[in-house]
């Protein structure tokens, strides 16, 4: 469900599925708490996400929270049009950072 890389000090975690929602929110919590590094910087590559429910959306705020008590940021890249178009409905773009490109969200992370 979420495979994670290093790269360039950042760790980049790869949702693989195409629905965050009520059905899978708590098994993709338990694996982001489990393997995200506590001294990195994270971005959440969003690509293969196709929907989002607000079981999902609250998923993403958690982890915020717990990333920035951390001392560190949360990313999120890539979203498709119509999880983009939920993020802005919602304002998340208020709380976390949203890129179009991994690149853009791995520069951004690196220069803080």
């Amino acid at each position: 469900m979420l495979t994670f890389e290093k790269t360039d000090g950042v760790t980049i975690g790869i949702l693989q599925v195409n629905r965050v929602d009520a059905a899978n929110s708590q098994d993709l919590s338990r694996e982001a708490i489990e393997h995200l590094p506590e001294d990195q910087h994270i971005i959440l590559d969003l690509e293969q996400v196709k929907f989002m429910d607000s079981t999902g959306l609250g998923w993403l705020l958690e982890l915020a929270r717990t990333i920035q008590g951390r001392g560190k940021k949360l990313f999120l890249c890539k979203p498709t049009n119509a999880v983009k178009t939920l993020f802005k409905l919602v304002r998340l773009t208020r709380v976390i950072d949203i890129f179009d490109s991994r690149n853009e969200a791995v520069e951004k992370a690196r220069n803080l």
